[in-house]
């Protein structure tokens, strides 16, 4: 039988579990409800609505794939190359989540989705800029005001997430060209 759970974090673990079993699209407040044993008032007195569950899923799960505190390295593109590895590794428990999360908001909620992850990822990008900055084997030279380095983490950024999502590349060659560009 399911224990009764109590806490929004308690709900945000059922509807992470769904996703990583069922995928984003399974998730909704009757399903949460019958999972979590609780009223189904009971949900909305955590979330306003599915897409506010949903978003908030999301993010869960984001701070689990891409979560960047643990990872020690000597150099930045040893650092980058450890952080895909370890996002690479996370991210097979939620199959599709890069692909889907834009799917699994409704139109007039899809900028609440993209706020969500963008300020998600605009912390992830902050400290990846701090770790190229600290990194004294980069090659200043190669940043400029046409490219500078935080346009660099940007597109940095993107190809990491979709070299995530093709899952096509693995850690030492990512890691490889990241020094190519830097050194």
């Amino acid at each position: 039988m399911n224990h009764r759970v109590s806490s929004r974090e308690d709900i945000l673990a059922i509807s992470k579990d769904i996703a990583a079993n069922e995928g984003l699209k399974s998730i909704n407040m009757r399903y949460i409800s019958e999972k979590a044993n609780v009223a189904l008032g009971s949900i909305y007195n955590y979330f306003s609505s599915k897409t506010d569950l949903v978003i908030s899923t999301i993010q869960k799960i984001a701070e689990d794939v891409f979560s960047i505190d643990e990872i020690n390295a000597n150099s930045f593109p040893e650092f980058v190359g450890k952080y895909y590895a370890s996002a690479k590794e996370k991210g097979e428990k939620y199959p599709g989540l890069l692909s889907l999360h834009s799917l699994a908001f409704s139109k007039e909620n899809l900028n609440d989705g993209k706020m969500a992850m963008e300020s998600y990822f605009s912390k992830i990008k902050l400290i990846l800029l701090n770790k190229l900055c600290a990194d004294n084997k980069v090659n200043e030279e190669k940043f400029n005001q046409i490219l500078p380095k935080e346009k660099f983490i940007d597109y940095l950024f993107d190809l990491f997430t979709s070299l995530l999502l093709k899952q096509n590349i693995e850690k030492n060659v990512f890691e490889k060209l990241v020094a190519n560009m830097v050194y």
